[in-house]
């Protein structure tokens, strides 16, 4: 299980600094915008998914 935790963590970590140096950039903004959503809905689906199998 601390496997999966580390390996979850590391993912999210990559994709939020990928989103947030994508918003740095004007013409594509948006683009960071609708990833942040992506990953804050994958991020509710998983609690889910955690909390229904303790």
């Amino acid at each position: 299980m601390d496997e999966e935790i580390l390996n979850t963590s590391n993912i999210l970590s990559d994709s939020m600094l990928t989103s947030k140096f994508i918003q740095g950039i004007l013409t594509v903004g948006m683009v960071g915008s609708i990833t942040n959503y992506t990953i804050i809905s994958k991020i509710s689906k998983y609690k889910k998914i955690f909390e229904n199998n303790e």
